[in-house]
């Protein structure tokens, strides 16, 4: 998968009505060894997603959307060290309950929002029932989840915040509420009131 090289983010929170809109892009740099032409895209499937496309022409051939499950074939592959951009625009409003469970991440008193709520690459096996009995109820093959070998150096160059990225040149504008402070990585560079 690539990996996230830049960050752009504008971001509107709605505390009061439990909701935001995220509208953003990624720089995606092939880091790998081999050429990409394939992406898999994850993001959260109670998303109201209003877009999700690239800067090079892509077909979706598969998807799972109600779990949040994108996978495009590129028209033309990515060569190691090659960069694209992909870009994003969704909302978030929780309507009451839902069979993913309530967030508890934006609310009046405080809001909270993390990597979970970006789209991200690859497979994420932490969303996989591991639970030996409910794997077996499921027709599943039976799993060990135990940690990597520490000379797994594949898994280790990834941090515990993501697995898509590096460090990375990232900027965000916030908005939200006049009675909350909007807070996030980096130096605050400018802020007013509308």
């Amino acid at each position: 998968e690539p990996r996230i090289t830049g960050v752009n983010l504008e971001v509107d929170l709605y505390p009061d009505d439990i909701r935001f809109d995220i509208k953003g892009s990624y720089q995606l740099i092939n880091k790998n060894s081999c050429v990409l032409d394939t992406l898999q895209v994850s993001i959260i499937p109670w998303v109201e997603l209003d877009e999700l496309s690239f800067s090079v022409p892509v077909e979706i051939v598969d998807s799972a959307s109600e779990h949040g499950f994108y996978v495009y074939k590129l028209s033309n592959s990515i060569a190691p060290g090659d960069s694209i951009t992909m870009h994003f625009d969704y909302t978030l409003a929780d309507k009451g309950f839902h069979h993913w469970g309530h967030s508890t991440d934006i609310v009046s008193n405080g809001s909270f929002i993390n990597m979970k709520y970006m789209p991200a690459f690859g497979y994420n096996d932490a969303g996989e029932l591991r639970d030996k009995k409910e794997r077996k109820k499921a027709g599943l093959p039976e799993k060990n989840y135990e940690s990597p070998e520490i000379s797994d150096s594949s898994y280790y160059a990834n941090t515990y915040i993501s697995a898509n990225a590096d460090r990375i040149r990232y900027e965000a504008v916030i908005s939200t509420n006049k009675d909350q402070i909007a807070i996030s990585c980096g130096k605050l560079v400018d802020e007013w009131v509308e």
